[in-house]
């Protein structure tokens, strides 16, 4: 008798705005011998109480749009499994090794099959969207590698659901079930899906910043449109990017330099107060010099309808004109009403410079084990042969690091832009 399985239909948003978008994958590295029995039986907690992490995604059965598909009591295997780094890597034994290869050269099977894929490399096939991999090395220390597609769920799900690794963490049931009312909390902020990629529209929207964007170096998410601009990566078949080289760098933040920000300003009734968040986004997207800017915000506890336990993509694209982002005050005017309404200050074109910021800070904890590990760093993990091409010129994730440390990733045409010993401090990684 065939297995029942459980369906869960996407959002129209997430079918146009998701697909093609990268996956949510991070690593954090430990000393000490791995607490292999304790995290086989946590994830496997993670999954009686998460089915749907185990979901494929189809449009088969009669059904044209995707939906995820998901067994009542999936297997733990593939979604957690135990690995060594001399299976996983060309060379070397330590889990640097995992970091090293990711970065610098052209992925070997094995180390492909880390990762998830985006949507249209996951469609109608029996593509896992959800791994954690517990890789072990030769030098007592250890990785937990989660990777997540991004169809299945945004940053703020998949930390959530690694933070329920966490031995002080409860496990809890998200609600996969997507809220059909997201589009209208779009609308009313003037800001676009959570995406670096936009559909095809026949009739001109009313917001006049996606307008620009659309005018300016927006691919449209079709087939033809792609093609038109030699992008066909990943849409029918596997398709590797030729570049391997990361053309960006991992830093930390310099945090004095945040808290002498903070100690400059000066609230008024308007803006009583900045977040860190608002002084690294403005210093980052003046460095860029973008025509436009983006922030990627999450939706969830903005609106009654969302709430912290519900998993899916619930990022709006927070669009932000150069005037907007000239200052921390100006960022946080804008986050506080909730809109961002102002007019493009230039006219759209070819020439325009974009650029976007992600924090992956909301829901970030440590992971504790317990006195005999020791955590020793945090980073996010994204080969650039997987990494669909985007528009944008400059893109930065702001995350933290472990140990209360602060860092950020950025890619860009210009990465010596941001390389003048103000926000950022020591290079991680390139």
């Amino acid at each position: 008798m065939k297995e029942k399985l459980i369906s869960i239909p996407l959002q129209e948003c997430e079918i146009i705005h998701n697909m093609y978008d990268a996956p949510v994958t991070f690593v954090t590295i430990f000393e000490g011998q791995p607490p292999s029995d304790f995290l086989q039986n946590r994830a496997s907690q993670v999954l009686a109480a998460n089915p749907w992490l185990a979901s494929r995604l189809s449009n088969e059965n009669q059904i044209s749009k995707p939906c995820f598909y998901h067994p009542v009591k999936p297997e733990l295997s593939p979604f957690y499994e135990q690995a060594s780094v001399t299976d996983i890597c060309k060379s070397g034994t330590s889990v640097d090794s995992i970091l090293a290869e990711t970065y610098t050269e052209r992925l070997s099977p094995a180390m492909l099959k880390l990762f998830t894929k985006h949507g249209f490399n996951s469609l109608n096939k029996d593509e896992p969207l959800c791994k954690i991999r517990l890789c072990t090395g030769s030098d007592n220390r250890f990785m937990v590698l989660f990777s997540m597609s991004h169809i299945l769920g945004d940053g703020f799900t998949a930390y959530r659901i690694y933070s329920m690794l966490n031995p002080s963490e409860p496990v809890a049931s998200m609600i996969p079930q997507r809220i059909r009312s997201f589009q209208r909390i779009v609308d009313n902020t003037g800001g676009t899906f959570g995406s670096i990629w936009f559909p095809k529209q026949e009739s001109r929207s009313s917001n006049s910043k996606l307008d620009w964007m659309l005018d300016s170096k927006a691919i449209w998410s079709t087939k033809e449109s792609r093609e038109k601009v030699g992008l066909t990566h990943g849409e029918e078949q596997d398709i590797l990017s030729n570049d391997v080289t990361f053309n960006g760098g991992i830093f930390q933040i310099n945090t004095k330099w945040v808290a002498e920000q903070k100690k400059i300003f000066k609230g008024d009734s308007k803006v009583p107060w900045i977040s860190t968040n608002d002084i690294i986004t403005s210093w980052f997207l003046k460095k860029s010099k973008a025509d436009m800017g983006a922030m990627a915000i999450n939706t969830r506890n903005r609106t009654p309808e969302l709430g912290m336990l519900h998993a899916g993509n619930y990022q709006i694209g927070f669009l932000l004109t150069p005037d907007e982002y000239s200052s921390p005050c100006a960022i946080r005017e804008s986050i506080a009403t909730f809109s961002a309404s102002t007019k493009p200050n230039s006219s759209p074109g070819l020439n325009n410079k974009l650029a976007l910021i992600s924090s992956w800070t909301q829901r970030y904890a440590d992971l504790n084990f317990g006195t005999d590990y020791r955590l020793l760093i945090h980073i996010p993990l994204c080969p650039e042969e997987l990494s669909p091409p985007v528009m944008m010129d400059s893109v930065m994730i702001l995350f933290c690091s472990g140990n209360g440390s602060l860092s950020a990733a950025i890619k860009s045409t210009n990465i010596k832009a941001f390389l003048d010993q103000t926000a950022l401090g020591n290079s991680i990684l390139g």
